[in-house]
């Protein structure tokens, strides 16, 4: 029978659900017009998964008009099929069925008592197929809860996380954000969180399979307080080695990793502090005659705190590009392109110097 390629054939959904079903617990259910069909009994959704193979998902349309209309032709105008295709259906679901389905009384077709008990449970069936084909609503921020796990080190948090949670707190109530600082590796590992926000050299170690966008792009500086040594507006990496400086550091990543984010890193193997919060490291330099090589963005941000100022770094490998990068799986979880956008928008108010949300 030649039907509209709207329809689905249904050995091919059989075959999924078999799949689908091989390696996870059993599903229980249970019918409340079949009570033959018991929750404690899974060989008969097995059973009923193979007898499925064999049926054609695109006769259900034409039984379900067969059963309203009792009538050949008018099925036919109803589906846009030709009346002997709609016949070749009736065949079709009568050796399936064993059953007429419709008989002629005289001049009157009537449905047979099968065909009556399938009104019900059919119905129901094509409004939930219907359910189940319909593409997903657009995440509505202002009505539904998400959360979203974010990984990056404490400067970025510092700068992302008060447009962030101002921007849903105004237009996203129901969504939430979680900031750590944890070990990253590849992208088995993001599977388990939303985003890692860090240099774009980290797709070295995180592999092809993660997707990503850049958020801003930096670059290095150095900073110096009221007790560390008289500089002009420039020093050089000779300059900085032959100081004393504070450095930050993840504890698990390798020396090879540190030169891959920190193109800097070499100059700071003297460091006579390090730490895994950048935050502290103004602090130390404002109260010590220490310096420290730190983003640009956060040197701004500390020179607001401490008593300190920026220098600029006469180094050819200052710039620097902060990316997220998400396993692409995740990136269809439900509200994660939103989130997306929301982040380009936190982003923005950095560039505009405003913690400001934005309207809408």
């Amino acid at each position: 029978m030649s039907l509209p390629p709207k329809y689905i054939d249904l050995p091919f959904a059989a075959a999924a659900m078999e799949s689908d079903s091989a390696g996870y617990p059993e599903r229980q259910f249970s019918d409340p017009d079949n009570p033959k069909i018991r929750p404690e009994d899974p060989h008969q959704e097995r059973a009923a998964i193979s007898q499925l193979r064999n049926v054609n998902l695109n006769l259900l349309p034409v039984l379900q008009s067969l059963l309203r209309t009792r009538s050949v032709s008018k099925t036919a105008v109803g589906l846009e099929l030709t009346t002997p295709a709609v016949s070749q259906g009736l065949r079709q679901l009568r050796a399936t069925l064993d059953d007429e389905i419709l008989v002629r009384v005289g001049r009157a077709v009537h449905l047979t008592e099968r065909a009556e008990q399938l009104i019900g449970p059919l119905s129901r069936l094509m409004v939930e197929l219907g359910g189940l084909l319909q593409p997903p609503k657009p995440f509505d921020p202002s009505r539904e809860k998400a959360q979203f796990k974010i990984i990056t080190v404490d400067f970025i948090c510092q700068l992302l996380a008060p447009s962030l949670v101002r921007i849903c707190s105004e237009l996203a109530p129901g969504v939430g954000v979680h900031f750590d600082q944890a070990e990253i590796h590849g992208a088995e590992d993001l599977a388990h969180i939303d985003f890692l926000i860090a240099p774009r050299e980290s797709w070295i170690t995180i592999g092809k399979q993660a997707a990503s966008m850049e958020l801003w792009k930096d670059d290095i500086v150095c900073i110096v307080g009221q007790k560390g040594p008289k500089l002009g507006q420039e020093i050089t990496p000779d300059e900085y080695r032959g100081h004393r400086h504070v450095s930050f550091e993840l504890p698990w990543t390798s020396a090879q990793e540190r030169r891959q984010l920190q193109p800097t890193y070499p100059l700071e193997s003297a460091s006579v502090c390090t730490s895994s919060s950048f935050l502290v490291l103004g602090s130390i330099v404002e109260q010590t005659d220490s310096l420290s090589l730190v983003p640009r963005k956060l040197a701004t941000v500390l020179a607001t705190r401490h008593n300190i100022r920026l220098v600029e770094f006469d180094h050819p490998e200052t710039g620097m590009i902060i990316d997220a990068y998400w396993n692409r799986a995740i990136g269809d979880k439900r509200g994660h392109r939103w989130f997306r956008e929301l982040l380009k928008s936190a982003v923005e108010q950095l560039a505009l110097g405003s913690e400001m949300p934005p309207t809408a």
